[in-house]
């Protein structure tokens, strides 16, 4: 039984250093993929590359990650932080209605 209880204590102990350091490790890939993002790069490529996108918003609605006098931009992909509510950061691709990447931006508001 003491065997079992210094386990349990341990998987408490180490569980949260390995949370935490698996969501920063998540975010520096993120980030690095992100400079792999290019001008006219197709939608499958961009998901190729950085991965599903957390939300996927209509440049056409108003909204605060739109990109200003873009009229030709249809699509915002948007990869937040693992800690967007508390250090909010969030990745954006924007793309056109053909698909294609029309820029990028990296919202910091810390």
């Amino acid at each position: 039984m003491r065997m079992r209880s210094w386990c349990i204590l341990g998987l408490i102990g180490l569980l949260p250093p390995a949370c935490v350091g698996s969501c920063v490790i998540h975010d520096n890939r993120l980030a690095s993929d992100f400079e792999r993002v290019e001008v006219g790069m197709r939608r499958d490529e961009v998901i190729g590359v950085l991965g599903t996108p957390r939300e996927i918003l209509d440049c056409k609605a108003p909204g605060p990650f739109q990109p200003w006098r873009r009229r030709d931009c249809a699509e915002t992909y948007l990869y937040p932080t693992w800690a967007a509510p508390i250090l909010p950061s969030m990745w954006a691709v924007w793309l056109n209605d053909r698909g294609t990447v029309i820029g990028k931006y990296r919202f910091v508001s810390w």
